[in-house]
């Protein structure tokens, strides 16, 4: 039976609910069963018959708002042609009360790609289901595919869940995409599902898909006893089965296996056409209870809704799962700050000064302060949040809105099953009333809630991501895959897993390093000397211990950012330090603590959260650790910190280009240093080599016994060193997951995860490999070590390259560590066209590494001409996309411009601002790249800005006017405002630039009062081509100008912030004069001293300033 056309009406309109269905092939004689043999049981077959057109005939239209939610015997399983998952996500966070309703979703042609998502799964996730199973589409270009199933928690364990993939003949992903799901003991019953997501696009043979089709059913033969079901989008209209030869052959593959289909409603309904192209087929038509289509406005699809019965057994479960379980909380409010702030307030303390060591006295603190901690913050079990405790998914919804929306809804149902022009029209003039009032109650609720928190950027922050669907947590718990293969789910195994991994990362490369039988422990002492610095006497040189005092305590505390600790929260500890006797107390066991060179015990665990880095969540090997320790161990290491930092520095016992964790120096600095090394030996016709190294873990296989000889050879001795000593040894770590514990396991090697001391105690522990040789310079940040040699010929660079990496070897085995030597890359720099440089090797320990034209330098990509082009392309994607995200939520901001330019200079300026000295400077044609993205930008701040319109349609005004009224620096500005502060920092507050920097600058450059003439050595050196495209030159030019004169006025003098804010102030006025490339090109000819005009237009004389 076709579709049915005596539902036409009289104005040529279908209807899909006369009462007749449009679907039902099943009228022989006889069904073939599974085995293909006719069945002899005439009445059998008829009784079968007459069944499933029964069951057919109940398939109808049904409203998603009348379908009740599954009980403990029944499964719901919704499928949908979603038309992109991750557009329609937040309509289903929306309205995830309704579908909560289902026990399974089951999503086709989602067009995700997991990779591609902003925030990979994390986009997909929604409230009660676990993780989506998902599947990528097969397409690689265009749109269309995908595939996703999302399980209600409510159904079973996630252990109980499982994605596999049979085998069988034929490439079923190209001709069709298919996605299996077995779901064990649904809702506590012995029951097991099979479900079979499909997706088969128009273009590709049906033929083909057919023959696949029957592969995977014959492999899937030896599952005929349990229930399988298969949805999706098959795109066979089976309207017309009667002609249409495609949907025979698919309803008899299907049938040959045992297979019926039950939809018998068109899926897909638009004003003038009715397809069932959305199939269910399924081997169990008896506990098969229902199948309907459900009229949802989603795509263009409509969506199917089969319910399966578990039989009258299943009963309840007695015991939840892990992922249930009850979790503890305690409440921080203010009647509470005020109940802890009492306490602390009357609590004298004595029993801890009757103790007599600082173990003993930190014990007996941290018993006080956890027994108040206690009380007043109880912890408490919460039970299952009730419908009104519940976040609500719209809160900017009106209750008239809401029914408003209801009604449409009725009248799109109505519209499906009668498609008249009177329904047609009645539900397109609903649908776009609902939009528009959507649109403003949202606008209208945002624009409220933004200023109601005008001043809590943390507020504010929480609304955009929740606006950019990044606030939905993981979704269920952690699984992982043993060395077996086997699954581990219980939150106990899965802890353990994490805690033996973890902690045998250490011992993993300890044991590689031993391998190789060239660890000497007493070697590193070889390097510690270093001839090249006047700092010889440093072994006579002693740390001295100064006490703390209360008031240094209460400073260190109230700078404390309200991170998560292991153990009590910062807020509260803040009010105790509003206490004097509080902090009376901390200095007495601090001080013990210091004296005594012990450092507490009870400081020495850490729990570690394992974070998912990306790739399958069940490989081990995906997840970083991230350690949380005591607050009150964030005191002891603070105040030591400063205390080890100061005497460092004022003894110049630190590297000077060791850029890394130290105050005042950054990733600016270093790349400052590196390009202007390789710019004097391209200036000098040499060639330079940069060797860029990466260590295995390095942080975590420090030796400690060499790292106390370190310290004991930079001046820390006595007390303070066994103060270390203490406080390395006896370290612990466990992992937490979902609640469970792991057992505790020891650490041996490293410097502890997430502290404040460890990121010092490495740069010491690495403090000495510039010491290995004067034939190359040293940049280092932190643990990235890079190397430049430089020399006149291939064969120089050559030899000094086979000297610097055998002594390097040395030095990395005599200290423990290890080169991850895949990662290790090197660059080839020279300004010589006739060679290639492919001559000069570089291999360590045997293994030859590789030579690279571009990498990632300290977040910057660098390439071997210098022009930085790649990064600034890098940059220009990176502001596209989050311009992208500025786009999507604009319409939800507010029209004030303080919230937009927020978001503006967090994801559009801070990428601008980052290293610009480095690469700013670059062709012109470049910055112009980011200039115009960054107009974009700022024409997403302007108020009634709509894509490229304004919304009276009219094009928008120059950005001009808006760059000088939101106070915002043009690209070009950015670079030049940040050269003049370097400039002035190193004249005026030379004490704020580190040594290395300095040196960069000659110190006879350019003053206000001479000229170029005068300075003929400044222009020997800098004013060659090689340095024509760098801050070296550009920025002592920049120094001298007149519109450098109006921004230094006396205060500048004292204070940098004043000279920041002319600065900024200045250059807003100069770049709003007139055209933005004009001015600026001009810029320094015309503000030069004693430049005269010819030399003006000259090549040697910088034509704009980037």
């Amino acid at each position: 039976m076709g579709f049915n056309t005596n539902c036409i009406d009289l104005n040529d309109n279908y209807c899909t609910d006369s009462g007749k269905i449009s679907f039902n092939p099943y009228h022989r004689d006889c069904l073939v069963n599974d085995i293909g043999d006719k069945l002899d049981d005439q009445e059998v077959c008829s009784d079968y018959w007459n069944e499933l057109s029964q069951f057919l005939q109940r398939c109808e239209y049904k409203q998603l708002a009348h379908v009740k939610s599954a009980n403990r015997n029944e499964l719901k399983i919704f499928s949908l042609n979603v038309r992109s998952l991750h557009n329609n996500i937040s309509y289903f966070r929306e309205e995830i009360d309704t579908y909560s309703k289902f026990d399974i979703l089951s999503f086709n042609e989602t067009n995700c790609t997991l990779n591609k998502l902003p925030n990979g799964i994390t986009d997909l996730l929604l409230e009660n289901f676990y993780e989506p199973f998902q599947q990528d589409p097969v397409r690689k270009t265009g749109r269309g595919g995908g595939l996703a199933i999302y399980v209600n928690r409510r159904v079973c364990n996630l252990e109980q869940i499982e994605s596999f993939r049979p085998t069988f003949e034929g490439d079923g992903d190209l001709n069709g995409e298919f996605q299996f799901v077995k779901i064990h003991n649904c809702k506590g019953s012995n029951k097991t599902k099979l479900l079979v997501n499909v997706y088969r696009s128009p273009s590709r043979s049906i033929d083909k898909f057919t023959e696949i089709l029957d592969n995977i059913l014959r492999s899937l033969d030896r599952h005929s006893r349990k229930h399988i079901v298969f949805n999706g989008d098959y795109n066979v209209d089976l309207v017309k089965h009667e002609k249409d030869v495609a949907g025979q052959n698919l309803i008899a593959v299907y049938e040959k296996y045992g297979f019926v289909q039950l939809v018998s409603r068109p899926t897909r309904v638009t004003d003038h056409s009715a397809t069932l192209i959305d199939h269910v087929y399924t081997n169990d038509l008896l506990n098969t209870l229902s199948c309907h289509v459900l009229t949802v406005n989603v795509s263009d699809h409509l969506a199917t809704l089969t319910t399966l019965t578990l039989g009258g057994t299943a009963g309840r479960r007695t015991m939840l799962s892990e992922s249930e379980k009850v979790p503890s909380f305690r409440r921080f409010n203010a009647s509470a700050h005020a109940e802890f702030k009492r306490k602390i307030e009357s609590e004298t303390w004595s029993e801890v000064h009757r103790e007599i060591n600082a173990n003993d006295q930190y014990d007996k603190f941290s018993e006080i302060y956890s027994k108040h901690y206690d009380q007043a913050y109880p912890e408490m079990k919460s039970g299952p949040k009730r419908k009104n405790e519940r976040r609500d998914p719209k809160p900017w919804i009106l209750p008239w809105l809401e029914d408003a929306c209801a009604r449409r809804q009725r009248l799109y149902h109505d519209k499906i099953k009668v498609s008249s022009a009177t329904n047609i029209a009645a539900y397109k003039k609903i649908d776009k009333f609902c939009n528009k009032h959507i649109n403003l109650a949202k606008t209208k609720y945002y624009k409220n809630f933004f200023e109601e928190y005008r001043d809590n950027s943390k507020k504010q922050w929480q609304l955009i991501n929740s606006l950019l669907n990044r606030n939905v947590k993981h979704s269920g718990p952690i699984r992982l895959r043993d060395e077996s293969g086997n699954i581990l789910s219980s939150h106990s195994d899965v802890s353990a897993k994490f805690n033996e991994y973890f902690s045998n990362i250490a011992s993993n490369i300890k044991s590689q390093i031993s391998a190789r039988q060239t660890f000497d422990p007493g070697g590193f002492e070889d390097f510690l000397q270093d001839g090249r610095r006047t700092d010889t006497g440093l072994s006579s040189i002693e740390f001295q211990l100064k006490p703390v005092t209360p008031s240094e305590i209460n400073k260190v505390i109230k700078k404390f950012k309200n991170k998560a600790t292991l153990d009590t929260k910062i807020e509260p500890m803040k009010l105790a330090n509003l206490d004097t006797k509080f902090t009376d107390i901390l200095a007495v066991i601090i001080n013990s603590s210091f004296s005594e060179g012990i450092f507490p015990n009870a400081l020495k665990s850490a729990r570690v959260v394992p974070i998912h880095k990306g790739g399958s969540k069940t490989e081990v090997t995906n997840y970083r650790p991230i350690s949380l320790l005591s607050s009150f161990s964030k005191i002891y290491e603070k105040l030591m910190h400063s205390r080890v930092l100061e005497f460092l520095d004022s003894n110049g016992s630190l590297f000077e280009s060791q850029y890394g964790f130290r105050p005042g120096m950054s990733c600016e600095h270093a790349l400052l240093n590196a390009q202007n090394n390789i710019l004097h030996s391209l200036n000098s016709k040499q060639i330079s080599v940069l060797l860029l190294l990466d260590y295995s873990k390095a942080f975590d296989v420090i030796e400690h016994p060499i790292l106390l000889k370190k310290l004991e050879h930079y001046g820390i001795k006595g007390t303070a060193l066994k103060w270390f000593e203490s406080y390395l040894s006896g370290r612990h770590q466990f992992v937490a997951v979902g609640g469970e514990d792991s057992r505790p396991r020891a650490i041996q090697f490293g410097v502890p995860q997430g502290s404040i001391l460890g990121p010092l105690l490495f740069v010491i522990y690495i403090n000495d490999l510039p010491n290995i040789t004067n034939l190359a310079k040293f940049i280092l940040y932190a643990d990235d070590a890079n190397i430049i040699v430089t020399g006149y010929t291939e064969e120089e660079v050559q030899y000094k390259l086979n000297q610097i990496t055998s002594l390097l070897i040395k030095w990395v085995d005599s200290n423990g560590l290890a080169l991850n030597l895949k990662k290790t890359h090197f660059m080839v720099f020279s300004n010589r066209r006739t060679t290639t440089l492919s001559n000069i090797k570089v291999s360590i320990a045997g293994v030859e590494i590789d030579q690279v034209a571009e990498a990632r330098f300290l977040g910057v990509i660098i390439d071997q001409k210098l022009t930085w082009s790649k990064h600034i392309h890098a940059v220009r994607s990176r502001m596209n996309r989050y311009m992208g995200i500025m786009y999507k939520i604009k319409r939800h901001l507010p029209l004030e411009v303080r919230v937009r330019l927020q978001i503006y200079h967090s994801f559009v300026q801070s990428h601008l601002n980052f290293c610009s000295l480095v690469w700013g400077f670059a062709a012109k044609s470049l910055i112009e790249l980011l200039f115009t993205k960054q107009k974009q930008g700022v024409r997403m701040v302007m108020p009634g800005y709509v894509n490229y319109f304004y919304k009276d349609g009219q094009l928008p005004a120059h950005t001009r006017d808006s760059f000088k009224e939101y106070g915002i620096l043009t690209v070009h500005g950015i670079i030049v405002k940040n050269a003049l502060i370097l400039m002035h920092r190193m004249k005026y507050f030379p004490e704020t630039i580190p040594k290395s920097i300095k040196g960069l600058f000659p110190n006879n450059i350019p003053t206000v009062n001479s000229s170029h003439e005068t300075s003929s050595d400044w222009l020997l050196t800098y004013g060659s081509n090689v340095f024509r495209q760098s801050v070296f030159f550009k920025g002592p030019l920049l120094a001298i100008t007149e519109t450098n004169l109006n921004i230094t006025c006396l205060p500048s003098l004292f204070s940098i912030n004043i000279y920041k804010s002319n600065a900024k102030r200045v250059l807003l006025e100069h770049q709003s004069r007139g055209n933005n490339e004009e001015s600026w090109q001009t810029f320094l000819l015309n503000n030069i001293p004693g430049l005269r005009k010819s030399q003006r237009s000259q090549h040697n004389t910088p034509q704009n300033i980037t």
